[in-house]
Parts: C-alpha cells; structure tokens; sequence
C-alpha cells in the first residue's frame, strides 16, 4: 500500500483557507506522521500554490523535509504549467493532481497532462466522475448514457475509463464512500473504449 496525503491548507470554521507557509507545512507534515504512525510519507503534495507566500518558500520546505527522509516524493495539486515548470526547476515532481473529467478537459488543452508524460511525472485527476458538482450529470449525458449501454457498464465507468485511455500516466482517484461504487471504478481498467467513442467523449462541451 502506498500512502499520499496533501499538507497547505487551513479549515477555520470548515472554510477551505490555503496556507503555504514553511512552518505550516512542517507542522501540516509532522501532524500527519503521528496519525499515520510512520517515518517517512510516501507522497506528500502540496494542497495549492499560495498567492500570499512565495512559491519558492513552499518548495524549499517541502525539499527540506525530503532531506530529512520525511517525505519520499514531492508532489503539486492545483497547479497550473507554468509553476509546474518553476517547481521542477527546484526540485524532482513525483505527481501533479488536478481537478479533471469528462466535463473540464482544461489540463488536456493547456498541455499540462502531455507535459507530465513527457516528464514521466504521474497525472492524478481528482474529481475524475465529477465531484462535487457535475456527478450527477454524467448519468444525464445522452452520450455517456449511450456508452453505456453499448458496453453495458455504469457512466461513471465509462468516464474512469476515458481517462485511463488518455495516457498510462494518469491514475484517477474516485470517491470511494460505497462498496458499490469501490467495485464498479475497479471495473474501468478492464474497459476497452473504442477510439471512435474516446473521440466522441473528447467532443463533449466542459462546464
């Protein structure tokens, strides 16, 4: 088993507050060594870039504690090209996670997810049937609809399935609250999407 985890962010009252400071991700990371009840983080990532601190900085923090065997790999989320590139001129990026699905294609057209494979950097979307907000909507897409019928699996399937066509270096992550839902997302690496229907989901409008 491999552990991931992220450290940067804040939750004052529940609110979503990124916080990139050095000494916050020293603690966020030592924090998150005592509940894992290990030495070393396999993969610790870096929630968001923080317009409030210096990119640098929170680099510079995440490599120290690298140094002190801490964290075996470094990783970004929430990142755009641009600090992708600055981050690897610091250092070694293990793993980028964004936000990507069948409704926001937004990595696939500013290049990012064809930087990571040519950098052989691990592309992990998050939100991959979705999230929060579009979930629903791929059991309404007349196209994802038809999918699934022809290969008579779930749309949510075929949408894990999509992304697991579009590069060996992308590792979706879906929510995993039902045995259900565990066992139909395992499915999708079994699926063989046709090139004429990947193309198809390609088309698909984002939000």
């Amino acid at each position: 088993m491999f552990v991931a985890t992220k450290g940067g962010l804040r939750r004052p009252g529940g609110a979503w507050v990124v916080d990139g400071d050095p000494g916050w991700l020293r603690l966020s990371c030592e924090r998150s060594l005592q509940s894992l009840r290990t030495d070393c983080i396999g993969l610790y990532q870096l929630h968001a870039v923080d317009p409030k601190v210096e990119f640098q900085r929170s680099l510079e923090a995440l490599i120290k504690l690298q140094e002190e065997g801490k964290i075996r790999h470094i990783g970004l989320s929430n990142v755009s090209p641009a600090q992708l590139e600055q981050a690897l001129s610091a250092t070694l990026i293990a793993s980028v996670q964004n936000c990507c699905n069948v409704f926001d294609k937004r990595d696939f057209h500013n290049g990012l997810i064809d930087f990571c494979q040519a950098r052989r950097i691990t592309y992990i979307p998050y939100s991959p049937v979705g999230g929060h907000h579009d979930h629903a909507r791929l059991s309404r897409e007349p196209l994802l609809l038809q999918l699934a019928a022809k290969y008579e699996a779930t749309p949510h399937r075929i949408a894990l399935a999509w992304l697991l066509h579009k590069g060996q270096h992308i590792l979706p992550i879906p929510g995993a609250s039902k045995t259900a839902s565990i066992r139909d997302s395992l499915q999708a690496a079994n699926l063989a999407l046709s090139a004429e229907d990947i193309a198809a989901i390609d088309r698909l409008p984002d939000r």
